[in-house]
């Protein structure tokens, strides 16, 4: 599906809101060309997945990540140079689930870089980091050296 978009110089462009891959309905989300990704059955949720992961990949970006991420469901699309971030998109998942999915690269595959920090502090770091995401996908900004402090706090926890 193609949206005729206007701009103030009155300059007529075409602008691809979503791509079919097999199966797949994809947008391209947040400032960096990353993409979101549903399957054909779920292309309802696109608009809300994409928005959510849209602002999530902008906050990834200024946080230092530095290529570009395929956000889609196990056995979603891949696209040549862009790091696959699997999150589970159903007709009744939440933003919490989505942020809950993004540990694995954030904190497992250190996706940001950081080292771990030396706080002994654990206890709820994981809900805090999640609350954090959440948040981000509902719109509230979140400063990148404070994501990066959150993951390198929860990643020295055993």
């Amino acid at each position: 599906m193609a949206v005729v978009i206007v701009d103030a110089a009155a300059t007529i462009r075409l602008e691809e809101v979503w791509e079919s891959t097999d199966d797949w309905r994809c947008r391209e989300v947040g400032k960096h060309g990353s993409m979101a990704c549903v399957s054909g059955d779920l292309s309802w949720r696109l608009e809300e997945y994409a928005t959510a992961m849209g602002r999530v990949d902008d906050l990834l970006m200024a946080s230092g990540v530095q290529r570009r991420i395929v956000y889609a469901p196990e056995g979603g699309p891949g696209k040549a140079g862009y790091l696959p971030v699997r999150t589970h998109v159903s007709t009744s998942s939440t933003a919490r689930e989505w942020a809950g999915d993004l540990n694995a690269p954030l904190l497992g595959d250190n996706l940001l870089g950081v080292e771990d920090s030396t706080s002994s502090q654990c206890d709820g770091t994981v809900e805090i980091l999640d609350d954090a995401l959440v948040s981000v996908m509902d719109g509230q900004p979140l400063a990148p050296d404070s994501l990066r402090s959150m993951v390198a706090q929860v990643r020295a926890c055993p």
